[in-house]
């Protein structure tokens, strides 16, 4: 996810989650932030449903997301 991830702004949505058919994004638990996206890339297909829905345009498919990832 990049940095225009509305979690990330402090702002709860799940838009990604619930749009990805392999179940591989997550939300995991921040005290006084909302939930922030992780990616399990073992199991992400790349398919681009989640990138569709994101309405900050956060994610980035490809090898420069998994590098940034790291």
């Amino acid at each position: 996810m990049g940095d225009a991830c509305l979690a990330e702004a402090g702002i709860v949505c799940r838009s990604c989650e619930d749009a990805c058919p392999e179940l591989a994004i997550r939300f995991r638990p921040r005290t006084d932030l909302p939930p922030q996206a992780i990616v399990n890339e073992a199991v992400c297909t790349g398919c681009g449903e989640c990138a569709s829905v994101c309405p900050g345009d956060a994610i980035i498919l490809g090898s420069a997301h998994r590098r940034s990832a790291s």
